[in-house]
């Protein structure tokens, strides 16, 4: 029961860690990636005592999260560079066009 609640705080704590680094470190992700490592070892030495069902929720959750923060930078990455292949677009436009006159 102790273990549980221990449980229930840290991934409270670790949310609120997840969300802060989200928002300060924006491109560094692979510093929040470090941290989810970090609490992964954490968590497994703190909660494992030979009960399956939290090890196996607590294993996971944490590849959960990495998967959102892998993704979420490869959509970010996409997204930058659809706007360079704009600019790009762009650029040869008015370079094709100068080269006309």
């Amino acid at each position: 029961m102790v273990r549980t609640v221990l449980l229930v705080v840290f991934f409270l704590i670790f949310n609120g860690l997840l969300v802060w680094y989200n928002v300060k470190l924006g491109d560094k992700w692979y510093k929040l990636v470090g941290i989810l490592i970090f609490l992964y070892l954490l968590g497994g030495y703190l909660f494992y005592d030979g009960n399956k069902f939290l090890g196996t929720i607590w294993f996971y959750l944490i590849w959960i999260y990495l998967i959102i923060a892998i993704g979420e930078k490869a959509l970010a990455v996409k997204d930058e560079c659809e706007e360079y292949k704009k600019i790009v677009k762009v650029l040869r436009n008015n370079n094709s066009r100068n080269r006309s006159r």
